[in-house]
């Protein structure tokens, strides 16, 4: 069974991450070497990774994102991806909508 490595830059410091993929018989592992990864949370390195986000790739390896992409794609782990990606985004609606009655509210309060 193939196994994919990457390497990483963190966004924040100048830390480099070793991250890991391969098929299970229980789905996929992907580990990653960053402090949310260890406390057992998604990282945004793993998901920058299947979505084909490459700006913090420090592995020359891009073509092997592909194998990724397809190792990922039509299983539970790709559904429960694009589940948090929705319900981000109504996140952020609400969280427009919660600051815009907030100024509506500030508005009445000055008669």
């Amino acid at each position: 069974m193939a196994r994919y490595r990457f390497k990483v830059r963190s966004s924040s410091s100048f830390d480099t991450y070793q991250l890991e993929a391969y098929q299970t018989a229980a789905g996929i592992r992907f580990s990653c070497t960053c402090q949310a990864a260890g406390n057992d949370q998604h990282c945004k390195h793993r998901l920058a990774l299947i979505a084909g986000d490459v700006t913090q790739l420090e592995s020359r390896n891009v073509d092997d994102l592909k194998a990724l992409s397809a190792l990922v794609t039509g299983t539970a782990l790709a559904a429960s991806i694009a589940a948090l990606a929705q319900l981000e985004d109504e996140a952020t609606k609400i969280k427009a909508r919660i600051n815009g009655e907030k100024k509506n509210i500030a508005r009445l309060m000055m008669g």
